[in-house]
């Protein structure tokens, strides 16, 4: 599968540089582009990279009827060395020239975008953006497999005159936008879940595996408690989204343009997913809405964004959408959607998971936790305090009933892996395991009895821990610890949105 944005209908234009490459020479990126029919620009990194073979076959098939690679690998992050991105080229025998790119390699600064933390994505490799002879970028990928099967569609269809692969088209979008209610709640006031698809056809809506798909999805949300204990408050539909094609590859089409961004990162156009909930929902009920997109791939990934809600609570208010391939294993999928969509999209806890390599939370980043935290009721699961007496979930440390648990302080959470504290080793919403943990537990608690019953409802301490020591076997036994398939890739944090959803724009504006 490859990551292909659907760029016919846009002008992008590609950064401009002026650097030196690995064998002295020069490379001004204005010339290189308009002497070439394309001109690809390969982010690369000496690591296993199964695509260099068939990378180098493309090269030198097309490299007389005018294309070009220029490849280069980032200094400065820490990522690299020069000389093993030296050592990397030279072993590989790469035939295109190379820039080993710091900051004290550009010449002539020509675009401003064309800086070492803005210019085309860093952290997935390769990466390759093909750019043609008047600087627009005219395809991109962040994932060549060993195949570079989509790579080689465009250059076989751009230069080679080969016609592209004909995909199934759907012509029957009838029912597009049609609403089902997959479950309706029978406690409270009802809590809102909107599911539709992405590249989804119209001949797989009408054999029902759309709706498989949503009904699958639906019983994941509530393995885990308290979203098992609670199912009777949530009311669940279901909106048919026809796509004009069935998938990602190059050259196809879907209804919400989804993409795959940076490791697990995906998202697609919020302002036409929105659009399609508001056929389920009626505008007031819109502000407390949680959506989930899935896509038709089995890929791994999921992404949460979360919007401002309209006025300030404590109970982690605010519209969500959440982002999810079907992927290819059932076990990873409910632990994922767990996590970004019960997890960041309902409850809006923090992630308890961190990199070593973020070091410490920079105060700017503690100044927004801090203001969406106290205003919003979010991240009621991360503390920017280890001190276990002051520490928001001080109460649960201290009772003597949640001994065994292993509720502490444990420094390393919301990415960093100092300045911010996480309740426990592990969760949900640190690896996707292990279940929610207590603070985690009554946050959602606390917000579903909010939204069933009113704001007017109270909350008493005893009354949740009367309901969560009841329910404490299956809270804490999660899903399963072995997971249906190898080690899973980092999660991607959630996207704030800093404004409401009623300031969503279409594309383009």
């Amino acid at each position: 599968m490859e990551n292909n944005f659907d760029i016919d209908e846009v002008n992008a234009k590609a950064t401009l540089f002026d650097v030196v490459d690995m064998d002295g020479g020069r490379i001004v990126a204005a010339e290189e582009y308009a002497e070439n029919e394309y001109t690809a620009l390969l982010q690369f990194g000496p690591s296993y990279w199964e695509g260099v073979e068939t990378l180098k076959e493309l090269y030198n098939k097309y490299k007389d009827q005018g294309f070009d690679i220029i490849g280069y690998a980032s200094l400065g992050l820490d990522l690299f060395s020069a000389g093993e991105v030296r050592d990397f080229v030279e072993q590989n025998e790469f035939p295109w020239r190379n820039v080993l790119w710091d900051e004290d390699n550009l010449i002539h600064e020509i675009d401003p975008m064309w800086s070492l933390r803005n210019y085309y994505p860093y952290y997935s490799l390769p990466f390759v953006t093909v750019v043609d002879s008047s600087g627009d970028i005219a395809f991109y990928s962040d994932n060549l497999d060993k195949e570079n099967q989509g790579l080689e569609i465009f250059l076989d269809e751009k230069l080679g005159g080969v016609a592209p692969p004909q995909y199934y088209t759907s012509t029957d979008y009838s029912a597009d936008g049609r609403v089902s209610k997959l479950q309706s709640a029978t406690e409270g006031d009802g809590i809102d879940v909107v599911m539709m698809g992405d590249a989804f056809s119209d001949r797989m809506i009408a054999n029902g595996t759309y709706e498989r798909v949503m009904r699958d999805a639906m019983e994941y949300l509530f393995v885990e408690e308290p979203y098992k204990s609670h199912r009777a408050m949530f009311n669940v539909y279901m909106v048919d989204v026809v796509s004009p094609n069935e998938g990602y590859e190059y050259g196809m089409k879907t209804a919400l343009d989804t993409w795959f961004g940076d490791m697990t990162l995906v998202g697609g156009d919020d302002y036409d997913v929105t659009d399609y909930t508001r056929m389920a929902l009626s505008e007031e009920r819109m502000d407390e809405a949680m959506t989930i997109v899935m896509m038709n791939s089995t890929e791994y990934s999921g992404t949460c964004y979360l919007y401002y809600p309209s006025r300030e609570g404590d109970y982690g208010s605010g519209y969500s959408i959440s982002y999810f391939p079907m992927g290819s294993d059932k076990q990873v999928f409910r632990e994922l959607l767990n996590h970004e969509a019960n997890g960041h999209g309902f409850s809006k806890l923090a992630d308890e998971y961190f990199y070593e390599g973020y070091g410490a939370m920079p105060e700017s980043e503690k100044t927004g936790f801090r203001e969406v935290s106290e205003k919003f009721g979010w991240n009621k699961n991360v503390d920017l305090t280890g001190d276990p007496t002051q520490v928001k979930w001080a109460k649960f440390i201290s009772d003597s009933r949640y001994a065994g648990q292993g509720l502490g302080t444990f420094e390393g959470a919301a990415t960093y892996f100092r300045g911010a504290w996480r309740p426990t080793d592990n969760s949900i919403m640190h690896d996707n395991t292990g279940g929610f943990n207590a603070p985690s537990r009554e946050s959602i608690y606390y917000k579903m009895h909010k939204m069933a019953y009113g704001l007017g409802w109270h909350y008493f301490y005893e009354e949740f821990v009367a309901w969560d020591l009841s329910h404490r076997t299956r809270a804490a036994e999660g899903v399963s610890a072995t997971r249906g398939v190898g080690v899973l890739r980092p999660s991607t944090p959630p996207v704030v949105r800093p404004y409401t959803w009623r300031e969503l724009k279409p594309a383009g504006r």
